[in-house]
């Protein structure tokens, strides 16, 4: 599987994940935002220089990544190397979002997935990162909510296992175009090279009581 060692050193490092968890319909937190996250509510700090509860709070983001990470990439290489990119594709849509709300519920926290271009509709980008997603900033950025939230952004490169299922149509694994046109009629997510951009984490962490 496409999955960079680099993802251990948390909260450095952009992490490399495959395409296909990039599948994920995250029930626990749904792109959209909840009442009060519009983007201007938001101020942007740098997450290297961060100190106090607002460093605590991206180690808490980096730890939720990592654990979401983990169990996704055990699920997905098991799955991948007994059946193949179809049979991981609907991993991708049948059980992740049941890992992923028990990632944002043991963190209390909320968790997700978006793309430069979406395979999932539901996988859009919260308010507060729609900027940065537009304009496709590949470094790892956070910010802080008015009520204290604390939110980031971390980087999802295309590593070279990816594009199985999400490079030029030449490049797809087969079965992958078929399952494609199957659960995801209006997939945008191909046309990708390895090292290109592929999307993004997003975490967002309640303010400290």
């Amino acid at each position: 599987m496409c999955y960079n060692a680099a993802m251990r050193t948390r909260l450095a490092a952009p992490a490399v994940l495959c395409g296909f968890v990039l599948l994920l319909t995250v029930a626990c937190a749904r792109g959209g935002d909840d009442p009060g996250t519009g983007a201007s509510a938001w101020t942007a700090v740098d997450p290297t220089t961060a100190e106090g509860a607002t460093a605590a709070a991206l180690e808490r983001a980096a730890e939720a990544r990592a654990a979401l990470f983990q169990r996704l990439s055990g699920r997905l290489t098991e799955v991948v190397s007994a059946e193949g990119p179809v049979a991981a594709i609907r991993v991708c849509r049948d059980e992740a979002p049941d890992l992923a709300r028990a990632v944002g519920a043991d963190r209390d926290l909320r968790i997700g997935r978006t793309g430069v271009r979406l395979r999932n509709p539901d996988n859009s980008a919260p308010a507060w990162a729609a900027e940065a997603v537009s304009a496709q900033v590949a470094q790892r950025r956070a910010w802080q909510h008015e009520d204290g939230r604390i939110a980031e952004l971390s980087p999802i490169l295309t590593a070279a296992q990816c594009v199985a299922c999400h490079g030029a149509p030449g490049a797809l694994a087969p079965g992958v175009a078929d399952a494609l046109a199957e659960l995801y009629p209006q997939d945008a997510a191909t046309g990708f090279a390895e090292g290109e951009l592929r999307g993004w984490f997003w975490v967002e962490v309640p303010a400290e009581s």
